[in-house]
C-alpha cells in the first residue's frame, strides 16, 4: 500500500512540474507587437505601440515619445534611446498574464498593459501630429471606455465632463483615491 501511495505522490509531482514548464514555454510564444494601453504611475491613461524593433508611448499630457529601440531576451525587454551623444538603456521585466495582458516592471514601478484589439486611428497606423483631430477624438474615446470598464468613472460622469469640460468634485476624489 505504501508503494502505491509513494508512486501516486511521485506522479502528481511530475505532472505538476510538466504543467508549470508548459505554461512557462507558452509565455515565450506571446507577441508584444501592436497597440497597448495602461494607466501610468501618475494614473494617466497611456497608449504604446510596439513594432518589431521599436516602440513609442503617447498620453495627452506628455504627447508622443521618441522611438525607443528594443529587443527581448527571455523575459526581459531592453530598450535604448539615443540623444545623439548619449545612449540610455533601460531594462524591464515582462510578466505575461495572458496574450493580451502583460506587466512591465522597471526600476521605478510596474505598468499592467492591455492589448488594444480594435480601434481607429491607433499609434503605428497614423501620425498623431498629422491627423491630430481624428487621433485625439479616438484616443479620448478609448480613454473614457478604459476608465468606465474598470469602474473608475461611470458613463454618466464621462458625459457630464464632456458637456461641462470640468471634472466634477466627486470624480476628482475618486481619481485621487486611485493613485
Amino acid at each position: 500500500m505504501k508503494k502505491y501511495f509513494s508512486l501516486l505522490i511521485i506522479l502528481i509531482v511530475v505532472s505538476c512540474n510538466q504543467t508549470d514548464n508548459s505554461s512557462q514555454n507558452k509565455e515565450l510564444d506571446y507577441d508584444i507587437n501592436g497597440n497597448w494601453c495602461f494607466l501610468n504611475k501618475s494614473g494617466v491613461y497611456t497608449e504604446s505601440f510596439f513594432s518589431k524593433d521599436f516602440f513609442q508611448v503617447y498620453n495627452k499630457y506628455l504627447g508622443m515619445s521618441p522611438e525607443f529601440n528594443y529587443h527581448i531576451v527571455d523575459d526581459t525587454l531592453f530598450s535604448t534611446f539615443s540623444t545623439g551623444k548619449n545612449v540610455k538603456t533601460q531594462k524591464s521585466v515582462l510578466s505575461w498574464l495572458n496574450e493580451d495582458k502583460i506587466i512591465l516592471r522597471t526600476g521605478t514601478g510596474a505598468d499592467t498593459m492591455e492589448r488594444v484589439k480594435v480601434g481607429d486611428y491607433l499609434l503605428g497606423s497614423i501620425d498623431p501630429k498629422i491627423d491630430s483631430l481624428n487621433f485625439s477624438t479616438a484616443f479620448n474615446n478609448r480613454n473614457d471606455n478604459y476608465l468606465v470598464k474598470r469602474g473608475i468613472l461611470t458613463k454618466e460622469e464621462v458625459e457630464a465632463f464632456r458637456k461641462s469640460q470640468t471634472i466634477p468634485e466627486d470624480v476628482q476624489e475618486k481619481l485621487k483615491q486611485k493613485k
